[in-house]
């Protein structure tokens, strides 16, 4: 019987192919991953320098999941964890919670973005040495790509769509955006419109795979679903959602830290992207808190 523990391969349309972490990760023989900088050619660091030679093994990471979906990044060469401190990435012999767990946006071209658990931040080069800060999408030093050091093993997939959004208050940033739903709050168990109106859901997927995004650049999203059928609230210009075609399911992801799309569907089918026939729009929000 083959071994459920198997890395298995994941396409994600449009952007990039990446291996889920496995047990095979924590095994011995598990090969070791090394990102290579967009702008500078150089490989991500444990002494946080950017001009090294790539041959270092310091250069070579193991990528540990967390139960929780993060990933860790072990040095081969030293065992000790990659984490951010006051904006510094730093070494640590052990892990210090969130500090240490990261996650992988994906970017363009087949490159990602490492963005820190706690501070929301992303590892860049961009004054020379590797720090944990604030970083546009665009900019190539906050851009990675992962190579293996050995044959190829695994990463995770990258999660856009992590439960950030859980419990938060977001504001309408667009003309895309109904102007009747100008304020909302998005919990694990329903949708508060500005006027009060409440949308009863439930979480269905947490890290859905498809293409979503206005960009078609994001590669997971939350799935929800309307928990009580034929749920359709009055908003607090008397409109409704989709025109008064109840709403089924609707879809979450983050594009930026704090900015939310949120995607209405109807029809029965679980969504897939935002180009389902049953969308029936996409808003985006940017956060109050």
């Amino acid at each position: 019987m083959a071994s459920a523990c198997g890395p298995r391969r994941i396409a994600i349309p449009g952007l990039l192919t990446a291996l889920m972490l496995s047990c095979a990760l924590m095994s011995p023989t598990a090969s070791a991953e090394r990102f290579v900088n967009r702008w500078t050619q150089a490989p991500l660091l444990l002494e946080g320098a950017s001009t090294a030679p790539a041959r270092l093994s310091s250069a070579d990471w193991d990528v540990e999941p967390t139960k929780d979906g993060f990933l860790r990044f072990k040095s081969t060469a030293t065992g000790q964890y990659l984490q951010q401190k006051n904006g510094r990435a730093v070494a640590a012999v052990k892990p210090n919670g969130r500090s240490a767990e990261w996650t992988l946006e994906a970017a363009d071209d087949g490159f990602v973005r490492i963005k820190n658990r706690r501070g929301g931040t992303y590892l860049n080069v961009e004054q020379g040495p590797l720090v944990s800060t604030a970083a546009p999408a665009g900019w190539w030093s906050a851009q990675w790509q992962a190579s293996s050091a050995a044959p190829p093993s695994t990463i995770a997939a990258a999660d856009s769509a992590a439960p950030t959004w859980v419990g938060r208050r977001w504001r309408a940033s667009s003309a895309a955006t109904i102007s009747s739903a100008a304020t909302i709050t998005t919990r694990r168990d329903e949708i508060v419109f500005v006027n009060g109106a409440r949308l009863p859901v439930r979480v269905v997927n947490e890290s859905a795979q498809g293409v979503w995004g206005f960009s078609s650049r994001i590669g997971v999203a939350t799935i929800l679903e309307v928990s009580k059928p034929g749920a359709d609230p009055v908003l607090a210009d008397g409109t409704r959602l989709c025109g008064g075609t109840p709403v089924r399911f609707l879809s979450l992801w983050l594009e930026t830290p704090g900015g939310l799309y949120f995607s209405i569907y109807t029809g029965p089918a679980l969504p897939k992207g935002v180009d389902d026939a049953n969308v029936c729009a996409i808003h985006f929000f940017v956060a109050e808190d």
